[in-house]
């Protein structure tokens, strides 16, 4: 009969210790799936930035296809405060242009 007793108990303590184990690896579990919530949720952020920029990218590539170089043809690499981005911003002064609901309203 001790015999039985002895293995009753070490069956116990063998389940015991599993469900141990599997509270250890629940709450791995669990901080596992946070992390990948929150580098789930940064790659968003990230994506979104990236977009962004190539959008940004496009639209200066475009600006910079506007101005070709007379000598060779080139697209011209321009900044705001440089001779020509200083000359386009006095141009655009000069000729009044503006935004059409801007222009509109001071009418």
């Amino acid at each position: 009969m001790s015999e039985v007793v002895a293995l009753t108990e070490k069956l116990y303590e063998d389940v015991e210790r599993e469900r141990a184990r599997v509270r250890e690896l629940e709450a791995e579990n669990q901080r596992l799936q946070e992390q990948l919530q929150e580098t789930e949720d940064q790659l968003a952020v990230v994506s979104q930035d990236v977009s962004e920029l190539m959008g940004q990218l496009k639209q200066y590539q475009q600006y910079q296809e506007m101005f070709p170089c007379s000598v060779c043809g080139k697209p011209m690499e321009w900044q705001p405060n440089d001779n020509l981005g200083q000359a386009l911003k006095a141009f655009i002064k000069e000729k009044r242009w503006g935004h059409g609901p801007c222009i509109n309203s001071r009418k």
